[in-house]
């Protein structure tokens, strides 16, 4: 088997949730990791046991031996990053979102077609078994024909500061969270196009810490009379909820990837990442890089680098998304529907969309 030595852009959460789930794929390495401060990538090798730390992302686009670069940093380096390895003839796995305006998702979409580089959209959650396996049985016809689906993701908010800056960010809890709603909605349908969007978005948590948007909800109107509806929120205490739900004319299904029956834990400090969200009653999941869905997708990912699959998420799922969330932002501003096909304004942020700088 041919081995796909990786390289991490990045040295927080989710580099560190990369490492986890590459490390249990046969017949791969994560050969190097970078970082914006240099301690911070040498703590990282060290406690991961990764050969190499650069506080310069350039020395692994360098190296020859790196067949696969995991862009991980704030969302405004997503695009710029992932262009440069592009050219440096990497293939890139680039986290959501995929990046600030349509202009960088077609510059991005061109690089790897002129490279001849895959560009592939790091969605865990079309790869969670339990959505997965939901998925599984709608094609097997077990709900007859959907009407509507579903996807919650929420929580009290992010780990790090600077998701609720414009400037890094480019959005709040839409572009954090919403991004996945949209995205597995998408993929449980089978990718229909988009005939409408409408959403309502506030700030109902956090206004002493972002003018960014908390708490939002979308309703995404397909071909084929399939309303999706998505709900991304900050403003939810006592820890995450992840949900996928199906309604059909002859069933319903549900998945909830962050329930573990079975598992019931009562802790006053709390734990993990967010202690704060694990206080009291909760129920951990076993093992979270698997069910989470972490592990298949670098599973797949690597598969596809050796020439044995084809991407199931793409850059251009990346730029759909990116398109529906910025209707969904323009919506909540004029507070009607839009409808597609969308040309969206001129911004330089999607949230711009909805709460210009200026305010």
């Amino acid at each position: 088997m041919q081995k796909v030595r990786y390289g991490l852009i990045g040295s927080g959460s989710i580099s560190r949730t990369h490492f986890d789930a590459l490390a249990r794929v046969p017949g791969t390495q994560v050969a190097a990791v970078a970082s914006r401060s240099h301690s911070n990538a040498e703590m990282f090798a060290q406690w991961k046991g990764v050969p190499d730390a650069y506080d310069d992302y350039h020395r692994i686009l360098e190296r020859e031996d790196i067949d696969v670069v995991c862009v991980s940093f704030p969302n405004a380096y997503h695009a710029p990053i992932a262009l440069e390895a592009l050219s440096a003839g990497k293939h890139v796995v680039l986290e959501k979102p995929l990046c600030n305006t349509l202009a960088e998702a077609d510059a991005l979409i061109a690089a790897a077609a002129e490279h001849k580089r895959l560009l592939m959209y790091a969605e865990e959650l079309c790869f969670v078994p339990r959505f997965v396996r939901l998925k599984q049985l709608h094609a097997e016809g077990a709900f007859g024909s959907p009407y509507m689906v579903r996807q919650i993701e929420r929580h009290a908010g992010p780990y790090s500061d600077w998701f609720f800056t414009r400037s890094e960010a480019g959005g709040g809890a839409m572009v954090d969270l919403g991004c996945h709603s949209i995205e597995t909605i998408r993929w449980l349908l089978d990718k229909p196009a988009v005939r409408s969007v409408y959403a309502q978005i506030d700030t109902v948590m956090h206004h002493e810490r972002t003018q960014l948007d908390d708490h939002c909800i979308v309703q995404i109107e397909f071909e084929g009379n399939v309303l999706g509806v998505a709900e991304a929120s900050w403003a939810k205490h006592g820890g995450m909820d992840s949900t996928l739900e199906l309604f059909g004319d002859k069933g319903v299904g549900r998945a909830e990837s962050f329930s573990n029956p079975g598992l019931d834990v009562f802790s006053i400090p709390g734990y993990g990442m967010l202690p704060d969200d694990a206080r009291g009653w909760t129920r951990p999941v076993v093992d979270d890089v698997y069910e989470h869905g972490y592990v298949g997708e670098f599973e797949h990912f690597s598969a596809c680098v050796r020439g044995d699959a084809q991407p199931l998420e793409t850059a251009q799922d990346g730029r759909e998304v990116l398109l529906i969330m910025l209707a969904a932002y323009h919506s909540a501003r004029i507070g009607a529907k839009v409808q597609f096909p969308f040309d969206p304004p001129p911004c330089e942020f999607p949230v711009d969309l909805w709460r210009p700088p200026e305010e």
